[in-house]
């Protein structure tokens, strides 16, 4: 796990809304703490970046992971907030963050598992982890699944 923070790219906080213009909407009145980029590769091979964004009120609200790379496949991506586009990656409300127990390193780690659920839903048709909410599967639209992101 920490080879992935070999690979970290720091950035300003200047630089959110270029890499992904919701984040950049959603952070633009709450100035962040920090905003890295990390690069990891799932267990189907394929390398995806995803923006890492620490808020201000670090450690007790959780940080938020936006995906910067193309997930292909023929469904929908599941399990993303549709108001600013953050990766689902717990329970939302605070009933699995906890400032005590959790740090940046938990978040990455749960940011690979995301990604893991994502590919192979986007495979197999189900989410292979267990979820708070259903998603219902969606079939990407043809001019979606040609573009990427």
């Amino acid at each position: 796990m920490l080879e992935v923070f070999r690979e970290v790219r720091e950035m300003s906080c200047e630089e959110i809304p270029r890499l992904h213009s919701l984040a950049g909407k959603y952070f633009r009145t709450k100035a962040p703490r920090a905003a890295f980029v990390v690069s990891l590769e799932s267990n189907y091979g394929n390398r995806h970046e995803f923006l890492i964004v620490v808020p201000r009120w670090y450690p007790t609200v959780a940080p938020a992971a936006y995906s910067l790379s193309h997930i292909p496949g023929q469904y929908n991506i599941a399990h993303i907030y549709a108001q600013d586009g953050r990766c689902c990656l717990f329970e939302k409300y605070g009933r699995d963050w906890n400032a005590n127990e959790c740090d940046l390193v938990t978040f990455v780690g749960w940011t690979a598992m995301w990604l893991f659920c994502q590919e192979f839903y986007q495979r197999k048709g189900y989410w292979p982890a267990r979820e708070s909410h259903k998603t219902e599967r969606r079939m990407r639209s043809k001019i979606y699944s040609r573009k990427k992101r």
